[in-house]
């Protein structure tokens, strides 16, 4: 069995997919404190600038 927040930042989630047009975000790909609240608001801002970065370059 796994303990609580064992099973979180999966590196293979925190990378773009498709060519770099589809992002994964949630507690589960943070970097930090993953399984939490504090995970969830890094992460979605991880996703939310390579997005942006991405938007910026077209």
């Amino acid at each position: 069995m796994l303990a609580p927040h064992q099973n979180n930042r999966n590196i293979v989630y925190a990378k773009a997919y498709m060519g770099n047009i589809l992002w994964w975000a949630g507690t589960e790909t943070a970097q930090q404190y993953g399984g939490y609240m504090d995970g969830m608001v890094e992460s979605g801002l991880r996703a939310a600038h390579a997005v942006f970065k991405r938007w910026l370059n077209q």
